[in-house]
């Protein structure tokens, strides 16, 4: 479990996570996001510098991870600086070559629930990507 303060923010079983975003500044929930634990396992990926240093079997200097960090950020954006460009060229490679070296990124499969709530902030329903509700509750005095 994970805690923002008193609002529980995650909560983690063996088979899936499920995060509660809030209203900013309240304990009404928002939005809820449920994610199975195998898909977040796909999600993890190594950076180019995690990966260039597990290939040469070494450990870069902090300013060569921070260097290969931006160039990664650089290239994912598809905006090359001319900083990166120059280095590249020193080094005798080209941003293709490099970009070929990356991990993709996955993206797990997730469902997203949009809380419905009453004016004290309680959840009435869960309504899921398609307008209809997965859940609901009726609240009494007693």
């Amino acid at each position: 479990m994970t805690w923002d303060g008193d609002r529980l923010t995650i909560t983690e079983t063996a088979t899936q996570r499920v995060q509660t975003i809030y209203t900013p500044g309240s304990f009404t929930p928002l939005i809820r996001v449920e994610t199975q634990t195998a898909e977040l396992a796909k999600a993890v990926r190594r950076t180019l510098a995690e990966k260039f240093q597990q290939k040469a079997n070494v450990t870069f200097p902090p300013e060569l991870v921070a260097m290969v960090d931006s160039l990664e950020a650089e290239l994912q954006r598809r905006e090359l600086s001319e900083a990166n460009r120059t280095w590249l060229a020193q080094c005798g490679l080209t941003a293709e070559q490099i970009q070929n070296q990356m991990e993709p990124e996955y993206t797990p499969e997730r469902k997203i629930h949009l809380y419905h709530c009453d004016h004290r902030g309680l959840p009435l329903a869960l309504v899921n990507a398609e307008g209809k509700a997965d859940w609901s509750a009726e609240y009494d005095a007693w």
